[in-house]
């Protein structure tokens, strides 16, 4: 938390690694890997909105919302969204 404005700060260092690039199998596998921590966030966050609050209109944020995170969990990691396909389609 910022204690000067009190907002929540968010970040997660626990498994920062270089990217290989010289191992794209690899490579592709801790990607995939970021991709389904960000689904879990994603599942949070949208477990926490209350539906009575959300302003008329604005449901279809939480839905796809949802539905980024049920993509981002898929058991398959082959098919989970990249994260470029995760920042190019998703508008905050």
């Amino acid at each position: 938390m910022d204690p000067a404005s009190g907002d929540a700060v968010l970040s997660d260092m626990g498994a920062a690694c270089l990217m290989p690039a010289d191992r794209p199998g690899l490579r592709r596998d801790l990607l995939a890997l970021e991709v389904r921590a960000l689904g879990v966030l994603f599942e949070e966050l949208a477990s926490h909105v209350i539906p009575d609050a959300v302003p008329p209109g604005e449901g279809a944020g939480l839905g796809a919302l949802r539905q980024v995170a049920k993509a981002c969990l898929d058991l398959d990691p082959a098919q989970r969204p990249s994260v470029a396909e995760l920042a190019a389609s998703w508008r905050v």
